[in-house]
C-alpha cells in the first residue's frame, strides 16, 4: 500500500520516468512475479497457463514492468474464480510487445470498464470487490507506467466468465544493443 501512494506522488509530481534497459520478460519479470504468488495460486487452487517465449525482451524499465505484472497478476488472483485459471501471454511484432493476463471469474460489468484505470477506482457492486481490500490505485499506477513506457493498455470482459487486460511494451532491437569491444 505504501508503495501505491509513493507511485501515486511521483505520477502526481510529474517524476514517473523510466530507465529503459534490456529485460528478458520471462526470466526477470513474469517467472519471478508468477513464483512469489505460489502460495496465493495453490490456497484459491488457481493454476496458471504462462505462454511467453525466453526469447522476448523489452526496451524497459524493468521494476516498472515488474510492478505492472505484481498488479494485474494480483488482481487476477483476487478476483478470479477459486479452482479457475489465469493465462499470461505475450506476442512481440516489429516495435512492440503485445501482453495479455486473462482470469476466469466473474469478469468486470461492461459498463465500469472505462472507469477501471481512474485513481482511487474499484469496481464495487461486484462480489470480488466486496471481499477485497485496496487502495483502488494498482490499475492507476499500472496504466501509467505503461504509457510512460509508449505503450497502451485496455481491459476487456466477458461478465460471469473472465476478465482480460492486455498492453503494450517496446520490444528490444538489436539495434539497441551496444557494439562489442
Amino acid at each position: 500500500m505504501v508503495r501505491h501512494y509513493l507511485n501515486l506522488a511521483r505520477i502526481e509530481n510529474g517524476e514517473l520516468r523510466p530507465v529503459p534497459t534490456h529485460v528478458e520478460l520471462l526470466e526477470e519479470v513474469v517467472a519471478p512475479v508468477l513464483e512469489t504468488a505460489d502460495l496465493e495460486l495453490a490456497a484459491k487452487g488457481m493454476k496458471v497457463t504462462n505462454t511467453i517465449s525466453p526469447e522476448i525482451a523489452l526496451q524497459a524499465d524493468r521494476n516498472m514492468v515488474r510492478e505492472i505484472f505484481e498488479n494485474l497478476v494480483g488482481n487476477a488472483i483476487k478476483y478470479g474464480r477459486a479452482g479457475g485459471a489465469i493465462l499470461v501471454a505475450a506476442e512481440p511484432d516489429d516495435t512492440m510487445v503485445r501482453i495479455r493476463v486473462r482470469n476466469d471469474g466473474e469478469g468486470i460489468p461492461t459498463e465500469r470498464l472505462p472507469q477501471l484505470f481512474q485513481k482511487f477506482t474499484r469496481i464495487e457492486g461486484t462480489e470480488g470487490a466486496k471481499r477485497q481490500r485496496g487502495t483502488g490505485l494498482g490499475l492507476f499506477i499500472t496504466r501509467n507506467i505503461v504509457e510512460a513506457h509508449g505503450g497502451r493498455i485496455e481491459a476487456r470482459s466477458e461478465p460471469g466468465a473472465w476478465a482480460e487486460f492486455v498492453f503494450t511494451l517496446p520490444r528490444w532491437a538489436q539495434t539497441n544493443a551496444s557494439p562489442s569491444l
